[in-house]
């Protein structure tokens, strides 16, 4: 697992965030998977030392149940990931968040 300087290993390899609502669930949803199935090249693997899979994927849907500490469970995640990816739709870009 990579680590970051002076930390622990993250948890998970990308952190998937986006509105839910259609067309962005729909796509976030496919990217968590497309992510978490995703088998790197062998040659890559040999030749750069990579890992056979690119490792877990935080999707909140996925990977939360239902808490009253849903927004502080959503920032240790997102802490502890590698890479954070934002799904955003050009049909949601212009909607304000609340």
């Amino acid at each position: 697992m990579k680590t970051f300087a002076g930390s622990e290993p993250a948890r998970y390899t990308a952190f998937v965030s986006y509105r839910h609502v259609e067309p962005d669930r729909k796509w976030a949803k496919w990217l968590h998977f497309a992510l978490e199935t995703y088998r790197v090249p062998k040659r890559l693997v040999r030749e750069r030392n990579l890992p056979q899979r690119i490792g877990r994927v935080f999707r909140d849907e996925e990977e939360l149940a239902a808490s009253s500490h849903l927004s502080k469970e959503i920032e240790t995640a997102l802490e502890q990931s590698q890479f954070l990816l934002i799904v955003c739709s050009t049909q949601n870009a212009n909607v304000e968040m609340g």
